[in-house]
């Protein structure tokens, strides 16, 4: 199976973590990074509609295990991760990705605009990328 280059920078991060008795601070966040991949599951999660429940059965695992995860409490082995990812529906590498965002509402806008992105097809995706740069260059950007 081929892994993208940021996937396996970003899951030698996940590797450290695990493998020392100390969080990894993720550089680009406030936050360490088994709390991020946790709050993006979670995420993922509940914008496909899902309960922890369903989500587990989906995957043949415990609510428990799910909240766990959710929670930042235990963070699963790879293969599990293979198995979560497919059962919400997204590239593992999703569950990875840095928004080097600390705001959890601009985190979760961007992405559900990701989501939204991936179903559109090549012509409506590059009107949609200029609609959205004309709205982040234009006189009426807000932060």
């Amino acid at each position: 199976m081929f892994i993208s280059g940021l996937l396996i920078g970003t899951f030698d991060k996940y590797r450290m973590v695990v493998g020392s008795d100390k969080t990894e601070i993720c550089p680009s966040c406030d936050m360490d990074f088994k709390t991020r991949v946790a709050m993006r599951i979670r995420a993922i999660r509940k914008r496909r509609g899902l309960s922890q429940e369903a989500l587990a059965g989906l995957i043949d695992r415990s609510p428990d295990a799910i909240s766990n995860v959710e929670r930042g409490i235990s963070i699963p082995a790879y293969d599990t991760l293979e198995v979560l990812a497919k059962g919400l529906g997204v590239p593992l590498s999703e569950l990875f990705a840095e928004d080097n965002e600390n705001d959890p509402q601009r985190a979760a806008a961007l992405a559900r605009l990701n989501d939204a992105a991936r179903s559109l097809d090549n012509r409506m995706l590059a009107t949609a990328a200029a609609i959205v740069e004309l709205l982040a260059t234009g006189p009426a950007k807000q932060t």
